[in-house]
């Protein structure tokens, strides 16, 4: 009986040992006959899933952020609010980056430089912070409506606290030994996302 491939497995597979490469190597010493070689497979293999080293980056890079959404939406509790959503993704960047996955923090920045300009991976990150944006700005106006919130544009403040972490998060790629990212992290949903959204009371 033919042994049965799991695809998902394999390909999964494979962007992690890409990842162990990068760490060792850096993003210019990515090669796709050491990528075969961590995941201890063919180098044609390889090729099956991932059409060349552009490709392979694209989608280790897809794959961060499709694993931070996918943890997002599972901690967000249903019928939560835009402080519920906004602390679920700084949760979810400390599960995905600091509890499970520590290898894939550091190269990201890297990773993103080498497919910046390629209009498949555009797409797909605009698509998931247009999505972002809408949501919390849906929130946040669906917080004033319930005089949770205080906020004079909800569109502008959902950009400024989303882009917030992202800076947090490429400020700690660049500088991780200056602070501890989880204290961080605690300290923006505590004190700095009440604020913002002027939550009443905080």
């Amino acid at each position: 009986m033919p042994k049965i491939v799991d695809k998902e497995e394999k390909k999964r597979k494979i962007i992690f040992a890409a990842y162990s490469v990068v760490s060792e190597k850096g993003i210019s010493g990515l090669r796709i006959e050491d990528v075969a070689v961590k995941a201890d497979i063919g180098k044609g293999t390889v090729y099956e899933y991932y059409r060349s080293k552009k490709d392979l980056l694209y989608n280790m890079c897809a794959f961060q952020l499709e694993e931070t959404q996918k943890t997002i939406y599972e901690i967000f509790p249903e019928n939560g609010d835009a402080q519920d959503f906004l602390n679920s993704i700084l949760d979810a960047i400390e599960i995905v980056y600091i509890d499970k996955y520590p290898e894939l923090m550091v190269p990201f920045l890297d990773m993103i430089s080498q497919v910046i300009n390629d209009k498949k991976f555009l797409e797909f990150a605009n698509n998931n912070y247009k999505t972002f944006y809408s949501l919390v700005s849906s929130l946040i106006e669906q917080g004033i409506e319930a005089g949770k919130y205080d906020v004079p544009n909800p569109q502008s403040t959902s950009i400024v606290l989303l882009a917030m972490v992202d800076c947090i998060v490429a400020h700690f790629v660049i500088s991780k030994h200056f602070f501890d990212l989880k204290e961080i992290l605690t300290y923006i949903k505590e004190a700095i996302i009440p604020r913002i959204l002027g939550v009443k009371g905080a």
